[in-house]
C-alpha cells in the first residue's frame, strides 16, 4: 500500500491524475484486505479530493504516508 501511494504521488506530480487515482484505489483495496479499513477510508477521501479538484490535501498525504509506511516495517 505504501509503494502504491508513493507511485501515485509521483504520477500526480507528473500531472497524471487518472493514474494517481488508479494507484490509490489499488492501495485502498490492499488496505482493506489487510483489515485497515480506517486507512482505506482515508485513502478514499484523498481520491475524492483528487477527482474533484485535481490535487491532494498535503496534510492528509503526509499522514497517510507515515501511517502506511509503519505497516511495511
Amino acid at each position: 500500500a505504501y509503494n502504491l501511494q508513493r507511485h501515485a504521488w509521483a504520477d500526480l506530480k507528473a500531472g497524471d491524475v487518472a493514474a494517481a487515482t488508479r494507484r490509490l484505489r489499488a492501495a485502498a483495496t490492499r488496505l482493506l484486505e489487510m483489515g485497515k479499513s480506517d486507512l482505506a477510508a482515508e485513502v478514499e477521501r484523498q481520491i475524492r479530493e483528487l477527482e474533484r479538484h485535481g490535487r491532494a490535501d498535503p496534510r492528509r498525504t503526509k499522514r497517510l504516508r507515515y501511517r502506511t509506511r509503519k505497516l511495511t516495517g
